[in-house]
């Protein structure tokens, strides 16, 4: 991802988001896109930012606090469609550098081991299977929802399902990602459920994917 998906990433936010908006982050990671989403809908809007791993859930709080966004609350659980369940996975390792991007958070499993790149030599620490415990959208009964950024890992249709009611309540814009095992499930889902009431009533979806972002 390059500089250009970022500047589209601010582009799109300052577009759908205005001052007093209420949005959700859902895989929020270390706050990047939250302190975006927080800038534009300002202090009397409200960004809800859900990220279910440990480390880059203090990662997320401290990037928070040092920008002073007091409209940003966030929660250390995983949005889906199954309130309260546990699960297991590997987070991110916080002392290896090539791990910390602001849009994942969720690692393929490895033992410890030294790495050598520009920052020096490390001991890159084994991953740590995390319980991750889910939390649905519609449990949150939030008093309004304008926009929802999901980027879940794979738990996108989950993290829509766990909300279908706010959504069909409210009608807010989604921007979500979709991979490429997703597309059909996904897209078949928001065109039958959501996509002829939401172009009516909102002003888009954008569903972005490993090739690139498209309006459906």
């Amino acid at each position: 991802m390059g500089q250009d998906d970022f500047a589209l990433f601010e582009a799109t936010f300052q577009a759908l988001l205005a001052p007093g908006h209420l949005a959700v982050d859902g895989g929020a990671n270390i706050g990047g896109y939250t302190q975006m989403m927080a800038l534009a809908v300002g202090s009397s809007g409200e960004i809800h930012s859900f990220e279910p791993f440990r480390l880059t859930f203090q990662l997320l709080n401290a990037n928070v606090a040092l920008a002073g966004l007091q409209n940003v609350w966030t929660y250390q659980k995983a949005l889906s469609n199954r309130n309260g369940d546990k699960t297991k996975a590997y987070g991110t390792d916080i002392l290896d550098p090539s791990q910390q991007m602001i849009w994942n958070s969720l690692v393929i499993p490895r033992d410890a081991h030294w790495e050598i790149g520009a920052g020096g030599i490390w001991l890159a620490e084994p991953s740590e299977l995390e319980q991750l415990e889910h939390i649905t959208l519609d449990s949150l009964n939030l008093p309004r929802l304008d926009f929802i950024k999901s980027d879940v890992e794979g738990m996108e249709g989950h993290l829509i399902l766990g909300g279908l009611t706010s959504i069909q309540r409210y009608w807010p814009s989604i921007l979500v990602e979709i991979k490429s095992f997703q597309r059909k499930a996904i897209h078949t889902f928001l065109v039958k459920n959501l996509v002829t009431a939401v172009i009516a009533r909102s002003p888009l979806i954008l569903v972005t994917s490993s090739v690139g972002t498209r309006t459906v």
